[in-house]
């Protein structure tokens, strides 16, 4: 019993995409009655194995193709197995989970819908929708009224499209924070994926690097584009792509925010170590501290170093590559560089000090261990020379 409980909890989404597939690919799954979408919102269930009950606040369904069109969430992708279907949504997946394959059958009353079931010894349990008018739900067993779904294919050439929405507008351009477990391209034109490589908290600059061509599953970005409307931001969601998400990311994804008791699945915000992408003080586009309790799902931040401060520009131009240690920019480390670094520890009025170059240990921060640092290098390369 335990283990169809597990089933029931885990492969419901799996059940409901196994008929009507032509071949691999991504799809959403919509109730006949309630017309509302299915979307992933943990990858966790609560169970109850005294009264085999399961509570699937995991799997929501939300009204409108407006509200889940730019949804990864919303986004299911189906693989065939020799032993059946495996599904595979925002970094989770059914089998992974309980190593169980189910199976559906054609709705009697409702042309072109299917049921999902799932039984053991002799029990039977239908996958609902919850039996309301509303505009949000969560998924249940044995409604009557609401267990005919519908499998639609993802394209993006018709109104199963998947079209970013972006939240950041700064003049002409919109900026989205996106993390996908799905690989993808884009359709529309005038569009760009970047990345984080290179956080200066002494300038104050979290610097970026564009992501060209196919964009690996799995891989926090910041989406830019000339538009605010989904229908003209698609993307060409991709079975495989032979692309590898860039070592040098500095972004982490977040795939969930569920708080709901026992399937909770989310990750707390902290202002000291935390920026999220917003607008500046100045209006331009970069990383900002916030007043949100939780990072949003489907959403990517930047971790920071404690002493890095509230606002951090967005540079899309390479780092220039500094001399670490050459606090006076001259070119070279020498002891007049210890001479500026303790001068500025010792809040002395100098000129031509490199702040940047000056944190030789390169940790944010200015200080004795520097000093430590920069006479190592003043000392090795004497050696070097020597021989």
């Amino acid at each position: 019993m335990k283990r169809f409980t597990l089933l029931f909890a885990f492969s419901v989404l799996t059940t409901l995409l196994f008929a009507q597939l032509n071949g691999d690919g991504y799809y959403r799954v919509k109730n006949d009655n309630t017309k509302r979408y299915v979307v992933v919102r943990s990858n966790k269930a609560e169970i109850n194995y005294s009264t085999n009950n399961v509570d699937l606040g995991s799997l929501q369904s939300i009204l409108g193709f407006e509200n889940i069109v730019s949804d990864p969430s919303s986004v299911i992708y189906i693989e065939k197995k020799p032993e059946g279907y495996v599904l595979k949504s925002q970094g989770t997946d059914t089998y992974s989970m309980i190593g169980y394959y189910v199976k559906i059958v054609k709705s009697p009353t409702v042309t072109g819908a299917y049921r999902a079931y799932a039984t053991a010894s002799g029990l039977v349990k239908y996958i609902a929708d919850e039996p309301w008018d509303g505009e949000e739900g969560t998924l249940m067993s044995n409604a009557e009224t609401t267990k005919d779904w519908y499998i639609i294919p993802v394209t993006s050439e018709d109104e199963q499209y998947f079209g970013m929405k972006p939240e950041i507008s700064t003049g002409n351009d919109y900026y989205l924070p996106f993390y996908a477990s799905f690989p993808f391209s884009f359709q529309s034109e005038a569009m760009n994926a970047y990345y984080v490589t290179k956080v200066d908290v002494n300038k104050g600059v979290a610097y970026c690097k564009e992501l060209v061509g196919e964009i690996p599953a799995s891989t926090p970005i910041i989406v830019k584009s000339l538009s605010g409307e989904c229908s003209k931001n698609k993307l060409n969601l991709l079975n495989s792509t032979t692309s590898i998400s860039p070592s040098d990311n500095l972004l982490t994804g977040v795939y969930f925010n569920n708080g709901k008791k026992k399937i909770e699945n989310r990750v707390a915000y902290d202002k000291t170590t935390m920026r999220i992408l917003g607008k500046l003080s100045d209006g331009s586009i970069g990383f900002v501290t916030s007043d949100i309790d939780y990072i949003p799902a489907n959403h990517c931040y930047l971790n920071v170093p404690a002493n890095a401060p509230a606002e951090l520009r967005l540079s899309f131009s390479e780092p220039e590559d500094v001399m670490y240690g050459d606090a006076n920019g001259d070119g070279s480390v020498n002891v007049t560089d210890v001479t500026m670094v303790v001068n500025f520890i010792m809040q002395n009025p100098i000129d031509n000090f490199d702040k940047e170059a000056a944190d030789a240990n390169q940790n944010g921060e200015i200080n004795v261990a520097d000093i430590t640092v920069i006479v190592d290098k003043i000392m090795n390369a004497g050696i070097e020379s020597s021989n």
